[in-house]
């Protein structure tokens, strides 16, 4: 593609994702049929246009921010969760795609196309890294957003898509929530309404001023990392457990990775925030508290 092309391409990615931001407001979203109709399209175009190969490069970074735009919007206990997983299982099954070789330039009748990251869809091109940055900005988001997209990301952990390659996901979600030092000091006076499934779903300060599900930028209280932690023990926790006992290293930023000594410290830190004054806090550590322990007696190791 040459630059003029490359332009005219960013353009339309960009009016794609504003028109998938103005959805993201309706009541009734439909976006998880955005990404069964963008993965239809891919495949079709890739294997029968002349498209150059990095013309697909912008639609799958497209196709993963409609579906990790989905996944935000889709309640951590939905059926449309797992829905949407299976679409990016039913992708990953079709293989290798293949067009005309004359298109790719190479000898023989057909060729496998390629991009920048990949065979389309064996290799899920740029799945892990849009995924990655997705999660690493979510601080930013209200809380229930935040423990619907994580939700989603742990379902893709449990069953093995990219395995391990969003394992860092996971850890900086247990690490933030249970290991990195909190500066309680700080934290402003709340008065907290739970909704059992969602979580935080309103918080009052000392001048009765209204928050909602994390809406205050990057503020992030004990309570709420312990809330994003519990959807990863909740709905992965089985395959946490596995990479524990591998003793996986998937990040140095997390120092020693998965290991089960650093998973009985987490089961043990939540157990010591069990007895927090904050009643939320101490609800939500009980839940992640015997997550860990189902999870162990599942497998049989004594708890």
């Amino acid at each position: 593609m040459d630059e003029k092309q490359i332009q005219a391409r960013q353009e339309m990615s960009r009016r794609v994702r504003e028109a998938i931001d103005k959805k993201m407001g309706l009541e009734t979203s439909d976006l998880w049929n955005n990404v069964k109709l963008s993965m239809a399209n891919i495949t079709r175009r890739a294997a029968q246009s002349a498209e150059p190969a990095q013309a697909f490069d912008f639609d799958l970074h497209d196709l993963w921010y409609i579906l990790m735009q989905s996944a935000k919007v889709t309640p951590a206990d939905s059926p449309v969760q797992a829905w949407l997983v299976t679409q990016v299982l039913y992708a990953r099954e079709l293989g290798a795609l293949q067009r005309p070789a004359a298109v790719e330039g190479e000898g023989g009748s057909r060729a496998v196309v390629r991009t920048a990251e990949g065979v389309i869809w064996t290799d899920l091109p740029f799945l892990v890294a849009d995924v990655t940055e997705a999660w690493r900005g979510s601080e930013k988001l209200p809380l229930v957003e935040r423990q619907n997209l994580g939700a989603f990301i742990a379902r893709l952990v449990a069953v093995g898509v990219c395995d391990p390659l969003l394992g860092p996901c996971a850890l900086w979600s247990l690490h933030g929530a249970l290991e990195a030092p909190v500066d309680t000091e700080s934290e402003p006076e709340l008065e907290t309404k739970v909704d059992g499934v969602n979580g935080v779903v309103e918080e009052k300060g000392e001048n009765g001023e209204s928050r909602k599900n994390g809406e205050n930028g990057n503020h992030t209280s004990p309570a709420e990392a312990v809330m994003v932690a519990l959807v990863w023990l909740r709905y992965c926790g089985h395959k946490l457990l596995i990479w524990s006992m591998q003793n996986l290293q998937v990040s140095e930023e997390q120092g020693e990775g998965f290991s089960l000594a650093r998973w009985a410290r987490w089961k043990l830190l939540l157990d010591s925030m069990r007895d927090s004054e904050d009643i939320t806090l101490a609800n939500c550590a009980l839940r992640g508290h015997n997550l860990m322990e189902q999870v162990e007696m599942d497998f049989g190791i004594p708890t």
